[in-house]
């Protein structure tokens, strides 16, 4: 039940974002505003672990996974999702890139063994077929980027099957504040060779 709820949480949470990526995006680039937000997350996830002593070291092999899962899924998905908003817009690059719906579950059947079943693949359907028909807006789709947003979806959808791999030896939260200290890292060497990081945005 709690899972359940958890998923409906992060579905409502996920559908709101996309027009805040949006605002960043247009006002200083995916890059810069990846690295705010990587940090946001940092913060967040090193309060939680301090108030509720939550930390861990993880193992090399489990620092490797996490290391890939934020490579895949932070740095190269959602930097190719925020490109996708800033040429396409949210509501054309979100239900382009939330089709990792249905990838994931393919993925993790096929690699990870989980239950297959025509349920699965229905239910996955369904939710992409939602997502389209609440995103659904009129006028011409740029398709660089949609691109960038396909990729994305394809990105997602690898990196939560890399994540499960590390879960089994370390907290979730643990894992969460090593991933946003390395996206951090990344996305702010990035940065400073922007002009958008002292304040210089993409408005005229």
């Amino acid at each position: 039940m709690w899972a359940f709820l958890s998923a409906i949480a992060t579905g409502v949470i996920w559908g709101i974002t996309p027009a805040l990526y949006s605002e960043a995006t247009r006002r200083n680039g995916p890059i810069c505003a990846n690295a705010w937000k990587s940090w946001g997350a940092l913060t967040v996830s090193w309060l939680i672990i301090t108030v509720f002593d939550l930390f861990e070291v993880p193992s090399p092999k489990t620092f490797t996974y996490i290391a890939l899962n934020s490579l895949l899924g932070a740095v190269a998905g959602d930097y190719a999702f925020f490109r996708g908003i800033a040429l396409s817009g949210a509501g054309k690059a979100t239900p382009v890139g939330f089709t990792y719906i249905l990838w994931a579950s393919i993925i993790s059947t096929i690699f990870l063994g989980e239950p297959f079943s025509s349920r699965v693949i229905l239910g996955a359907m369904l939710s992409v077929f939602g997502i389209w028909l609440l995103s659904t807006e009129k006028g011409e789709w740029n398709v660089i980027g949609i691109a960038w947003s396909l990729l994305a979806s394809l990105m997602w959808a690898m990196s939560p099957m890399v994540m499960r791999l590390a879960l089994v030896d370390i907290n979730p939260v643990a894992a969460s504040a090593g991933g946003s200290f390395l996206k951090s890292a990344i996305f702010s060497v990035l940065a400073v060779k922007s002009k958008r990081l002292r304040g210089v945005g993409t408005e005229k």
